[in-house]
């Protein structure tokens, strides 16, 4: 007993030494941002969308509507400032915006630019027009970037689109259908906030809104922002990894004690699995510095694999010692089941390494934390298991039930024509009534609440970004590029 224990001491020992050090020289970051998931683009528009990620993802933005709007936003305002959350709203300036546009010009068009590029004439009266109002700070701030002046009707758009906002008493305002909206825009202290400290703040700042909203009930206050996007799916991965996690772990567990009846069997499965879990997450750190914590919740299917490593090795283990209980030492594994515990190993791992090209990085760190996890599953099930052979009993009714399942199978066996003709029938009849839909759409990876996307959308509307991107998205330049 103590050699056994003593050999899957020294196992662990070495997993968690090996999984302390990679932790300690890599300092890997755990993410909750859906935006990291998005295929990289084209190298230029990358450049783009890595200014504006970088420079909204630590910004959050709040709106009051109503009656009492004025004393909610002030109140809000002074919180704010408490909790060191500085208000900020910029325009940015024109060499500003030409220096971060300037490397994928022609791409974005405004819509006066695309009315006239249309005809050879007309479009040289507008260029002609345009060139001679250098006076205009837009064209003579691109002009030696840009001989086209795209760049200047782009940025002219732009900053058009920006001056919807007044100033009333230090209070940005928005007029839009009638209601007037207080507008708030904050900086949060921390650029990269840990997903722990993104719910925590989240979460002060949603009970703070309820507090305002129960002191002025007339007044409508709505909020978005990156941290609330993190934070929703943060706890919506955590949820998803306890619940799947949980149910999987112990509806196994019950299985594997129901057949051996012994604490023994629990243990060994429970290590297979935590060998699994751990040489999964050793090379995942080795090869990715972020991690996504949609990966875990995918990566917990590891699970269910390695506790069927362990269980077909205990059934086999517990097999041999049942009919060799009479000599001094046990046999191992019986012929046949290393080569099928390797080979199970080998289609499982080439199945997901398909994944390990795919232009999310989700699926390819899904990729390495199951092939990982497997390959420790497999050494941990071949080299430590054979040593617990002699505590491995099979109990009597689960024999009893395993026969009486295989005589089913030998029956369906000699029926395999019929059987095969009558479960294709059957499928493509489902199939007929209701054809499979496949929908590739990232967005419904998002656990954010229909409360938080309504206020997103809300807010571009009142920044006037949701016309905006709808006129560049239709533009067949951008669509070929990104």
């Amino acid at each position: 007993m103590k050699k056994r224990i003593g050999i899957v001491f020294i196992w662990f020992s070495g997993l968690i030494l090996l999984l302390t050090s990679i932790f300690w020289l890599t300092k890997p970051t755990f993410s909750a941002d859906m935006f990291s998931l998005l295929p990289k683009s084209h190298s230029q528009l990358a450049y783009g969308e890595q200014l504006f990620f970088e420079k909204n993802a630590h910004r959050v933005v709040f709106s009051f509507a109503g009656e009492q709007k004025n004393n909610a936003h002030d109140e809000f305002n002074n919180w704010l400032e408490q909790q060191g959350i500085t208000s900020t709203f910029n325009f940015p300036s024109i060499n500003a915006l030409t220096t971060t546009f300037a490397p994928y010009k022609y791409a974005l068009l405004s819509k006066p630019y695309k009315q006239k590029i249309a005809d050879k004439a007309s479009f040289e009266q507008f260029y002609l027009q345009q060139l001679n109002q250098l006076g205009s700070p837009f064209v003579s701030a691109t002009l030696s970037t840009d001989i086209s002046l795209s760049l200047a009707g782009f940025i002219s758009e732009n900053l058009s689109q920006s001056q919807v906002f007044t100033i009333k008493q230090n209070r940005l305002t928005r007029q839009y259908e009638g209601v007037e909206y207080a507008m708030l825009f904050a900086t949060l202290p921390e650029p990269n906030l840990s997903i722990n400290n993104a719910i925590s703040l989240a979460a002060k700042i949603k009970t703070q809104i309820n507090t305002l909203s129960k002191a002025h009930p007339n007044t409508t206050i709505s909020y978005s922002g990156v941290l609330f996007h993190t934070a929703e799916n943060a706890q919506q991965a955590k949820y998803e990894m306890s619940l799947f996690g949980g149910i999987s772990l112990m509806a196994l567990m019950v299985m594997v004690f129901w057949v051996f009846r012994a604490i023994s069997g629990i243990l060994l499965a429970s290590f297979t699995v935590l060998s699994a879990l751990m040489g999964g997450a050793i090379v995942m750190l080795l090869v990715f510095n972020s991690i996504h914590l949609l990966t875990l919740v995918f990566a917990v299917t590891l699970i269910g694999i390695a506790i069927d490593y362990a269980f077909h090795g205990m059934t086999d283990l517990a097999k041999v010692a049942n009919e060799t209980a009479q000599q001094a030492s046990s046999n191992g594994y019986s012929k046949g089941v290393k080569s099928a515990l390797l080979l199970s190993f080998i289609t499982t791992a080439l199945g997901y390494s398909c994944l390990l090209g795919a232009p999310l990085t989700l699926l390819a760190q899904v990729a390495v934390f199951v092939i990982a996890g497997l390959f420790s599953a497999w050494l941990f099930t071949v080299l430590i298991l054979p040593f617990w052979q002699q505590t491995l009993r099979v109990s009597t009714s689960s024999l009893l039930l395993s026969k009486k399942i295989t005589r089913v199978f030998l029956y369906c066996n000699k029926i395999k024509k019929p059987l095969f003709i009558a479960l294709s029938i059957v499928l493509a009849s489902l199939l007929i009534l209701k054809p499979i839909e496949f929908n590739d759409d990232i967005r419904l990876l998002n656990a954010s609440s229909e409360q938080l996307m309504a206020s997103e959308k809300k807010h571009l509307t009142l920044l006037g970004a949701v016309d905006l991107c709808s006129t560049y998205i239709n533009q067949p330049t951008l669509v070929a590029t990104s």
